[in-house]
């Protein structure tokens, strides 16, 4: 084609017809813009379409990821419930006499004292959308500002772990004093006793205790105002994505 149009345009020269020659050059340059615009608009549609599909397995992965961080936080709920409950049994214990409180039963209400779990959030996909910039390709503006804002909220709950496990170390400590750790695996998994006899009265009747108990009760409210605030932040940005799965791509 290019070999006929340089031929035409030989003839028009040679026959000295200027005129033909600049309508002919005239066409051949639209052509050659029309090619070029053509070619730029079917790259842009398809990088248009690769960043709507970017954008589209992003949300899929991070409405996977929060679901996820939704389970871990209810049954952290359910932990931190427990330790809460067994925490204020034993504080109205200390107003009964010993001889109506059996052994076993403190040892159901000290057990969940021990637990120390924390919120471990799955946050791979969120990371690597903010890292590779993908995240802006999401259209809503409200979610990429709670997304961008999803760690510094966890970040608040982790510093009231932290709290939390300090309190514990604490409170391991004068817990092992009268009831030695071992005495409790023992009767739990079956491991060697220890040799020193459990004193829970005197557990029960020690100031430091108390506080530690008191403390600990103060501190799972403070982590469950925080792990509501991100129940309600993960519903409400998987709420948001599923809106963007919704438009066309």
């Amino acid at each position: 084609m290019i070999t006929l149009f340089r031929r035409i345009r030989q003839k028009l020269i040679d026959s000295g017809s200027v005129t033909k020659y600049l309508l002919y050059a005239t066409g051949e340059i639209l052509l050659v813009v029309v090619g070029i615009l053509i070619a730029l608009q079917v790259n842009n549609w398809n990088e248009e379409r690769a960043n709507d599909k970017k954008a589209h397995d992003l949300a899929k992965a991070l409405i996977v990821e929060f679901q996820t961080n939704q389970e871990q936080l209810e049954q952290l709920f359910e932990i931190h419930r427990d330790t809460d409950r067994a925490s204020k049994k034993l504080l109205k214990m200390r107003n009964e006499s010993h001889s109506e409180v059996k052994d076993d039963s403190l040892l159901d209400l000290l057990w969940p004292t021990y637990m120390m779990w924390t919120f471990d959030p799955v946050n791979g996909a969120l990371r690597s959308g903010i890292s590779s910039g993908d995240i802006n390709l999401l259209e809503s503006d409200s979610l990429k500002a709670k997304l961008f804002q999803w760690e510094d909220l966890v970040s608040d709950l982790d510093e009231e772990e932290t709290r939390m496990i300090n309190y514990e170390i604490v409170g391991r400590e004068i817990k092992n004093e009268y009831v030695p750790t071992l005495h409790i695996l023992h009767l739990r998994s079956g491991i060697p006793a220890s040799m020193y006899k459990p004193e829970f009265e005197a557990l029960l009747n020690s100031r430091a205790f108390e506080t530690y108990l008191t403390d600990k009760i103060f501190e799972i409210g403070s982590m469950r105002i925080e792990m509501r605030v991100l129940q309600e932040e993960a519903s409400s940005i998987i709420e948001l994505l599923k809106k963007e799965l919704k438009r066309e791509y």
